[in-house]
């Protein structure tokens, strides 16, 4: 009797143990994705879906890049004008690194991003129309931009990339 009743207390001690893990759990400061994003910025070379790079500019000053190999549902936004954010960009990452932004380079970054905003939106094919060479799409809140590397836009993301904590190599692949 006084086993039976050592075992129920048991499993009922397990249960609460299983269910202040999962309160434990939903309550933990989440990562990066949780933080509002001021940019996305995706570099990527057209002839292969290696050697792509995702740089994320955080409103807490914070910077992140990612490297590694694109996802079929990056090209299928690409080809279709869908907007990027909160997407899965990169599936087979390299390097992921995480660094603060100063104060210059962040309203830097900002002001470079409104003059962007004012542009007329710009959407060009890249993956279909070019072959070996790099395209570009940022997403600024509700707004994609979508171009080749070469396109005047750059001027409008130079201190996004001059800060990133991974340094961008945009090679050819000829």
């Amino acid at each position: 009797m006084e086993k039976g009743f050592i075992q129920i207390r048991m499993k009922y001690l397990m249960v609460l143990l299983v269910f202040v893990i999962i309160v434990s759990c939903n309550n933990m400061p989440s990562n990066n994705n949780a933080k509002e994003i001021v940019c996305q910025c995706v570099f990527f070379p057209t002839g292969t879906i290696e050697d792509t790079y995702q740089i994320c500019v955080y409103e807490d000053s914070t910077i992140r890049t990612i490297h590694g190999r694109r996802t079929a549902e990056c090209d299928n936004c690409l080809l279709n004008n869908i907007s990027l954010l909160n997407r899965t960009i990169i599936d087979e990452i390299d390097l992921d690194t995480v660094c603060s932004l100063s104060e210059y380079e962040m309203e830097n970054i900002k002001s470079q991003l409104n003059d962007l905003g004012s542009t007329d939106i710009v959407n060009e094919d890249v993956l279909n129309e070019y072959s070996d060479s790099w395209g570009c799409a940022i997403t600024i809140r509700d707004k994609q931009f979508i171009f080749n590397i070469g396109n005047s836009m750059r001027q409008h993301i130079r201190q996004i990339e001059k800060s990133s904590p991974i340094s961008l190599k945009m090679r050819s692949f000829a």
